[in-house]
């Protein structure tokens, strides 16, 4: 057992670990879910878009994980699941708009919150 946090996953918004992966452990092509809301974009309407989840997804991708969409109904909300267990949430509205993920701060914690979690 981890600690008092994973009673709570709603509320953690960091990585659960802020180490360095070690080089080895990480399995070859592993599953990745990553889990989006609808959040208010620009022209005022409440839609799921993927436009912010750009940077992040080839960051994974990268890295060899097989990474996988998938919509849910919490608003502003971004998780990442590896084995049936959230690892990485943030406000998508804190990611960066489209690009590559390798300047934005956030792509990289869910990346080490990836690597950590095997």
């Amino acid at each position: 057992m981890r600690g008092p946090a994973l009673l709570t996953p709603r509320l953690l918004w960091r990585p659960l670990c802020s180490e360095q992966p070690a080089p080895g452990n990480m399995p070859e092509e592993a599953q990745v879910t990553v889990r989006f809301g609808p959040y208010m974009n620009g022209s005022g309407t409440v839609q799921h878009s993927v436009s912010r989840l750009q940077g992040l997804r080839a960051v994974l991708l990268s890295d060899g994980h097989k990474v996988f969409l998938e919509e849910i109904l919490d608003r502003d909300i971004v998780e990442l699941m590896v084995n049936g267990e959230i690892v990485f949430q943030c406000n998508i509205k804190e990611l960066d708009f489209g690009g590559d993920g390798k300047l934005d701060p956030l792509c990289e914690e869910a990346r080490h919150a990836v690597l950590n979690s095997y």
